[in-house]
């Protein structure tokens, strides 16, 4: 998990300390029961650090998540984009085929007149 390696980093604490802590914040423990009682699962991080692990981390996973919106947002208007050409494009071939036909018969019609 990238995110466990980025807070691992930051706060220069090891990424089984992070994953661990991650693992016990997700499981719905409190900051302070962690920082009390969990001592061994997370060597020993005091209040202060799994705070900002703690908020770093929530920061970060919105981040990722806003991120996957714009990709997706992105990704649906350039599909949007290219319907919206094709359609275009098909607009301009019908007219095109129109005028075309309009001039057959116009042609058809003047051949008539003088034959």
């Amino acid at each position: 998990m990238e995110i466990t390696r980025q807070l691992a980093a930051e706060l220069k604490i090891g990424t089984k300390q992070v994953e661990q802590t991650v693992e016990l914040l997700d499981g719905g423990n409190t900051i302070p029961f962690i920082a009390r009682y969990r001592k061994e699962a997370t060597g020993e991080l005091d209040e202060t650090v799994i705070r900002e692990l703690s908020e770093r981390l929530t920061y970060l996973r919105n981040l990722a998540e806003r991120k996957a919106d714009v990709a997706r947002l992105i990704e649906e208007q350039e599909k949007n984009d290219t319907q919206d050409r094709g359609r275009h494009c098909q607009g301009h071939r019908a007219a095109g085929i129109g005028r075309h036909l309009q001039a057959l018969q116009a042609q058809a019609a003047n051949q008539g007149r003088c034959g």
